[in-house]
């Protein structure tokens, strides 16, 4: 009778990098959905573009951010993501009561989201 031992070691390591890698690919690529949300947000004076703020597992994760900082810190895989306004009239906006954005903010990007997501794992791959 033949036996072969496998060590484990290295699908250990390859199963680490694929964890941080989806992770990774997961936290850029709703980075760029939330700030492309907030660049289309119309700018009258600017209130409702500024109040865009991240959201994890249901909380807030930092007061009102700019298109530069925004970010998803302590996100995991398997945790709920998303971005939140306290405008008013953010849906007003987002159904259409702005000429800036008639087609509204959020879905547009929703509908963008699976071509989002290959280009960043794309970039991630590439790294």
């Amino acid at each position: 009778m033949a036996k072969v031992t496998f060590d484990m070691k290295a699908l250990d390591t390859f199963i680490g990098k694929s964890k941080e890698k989806m992770e990774a690919v997961a936290k850029q690529a709703v980075v760029e959905a939330a700030a492309r949300i907030q660049a289309r947000t119309p700018v009258d004076t600017g209130f409702a573009r500024a109040q865009w703020f991240p959201v994890i597992n249901g909380r807030q994760t930092a007061e009102t951010v700019t298109l530069a900082t925004f970010t998803f810190d302590g996100m995991k895989l398997g945790d709920t993501i998303g971005i939140a306004n306290n405008a008013s009239y953010i849906l007003k906006l987002e159904y259409g009561h702005s000429g800036q954005a008639p087609q509204g903010m959020v879905r547009p990007v929703a509908a963008e989201w699976d071509q989002i997501v290959m280009v960043e794992a794309q970039r991630v791959a590439a790294k």
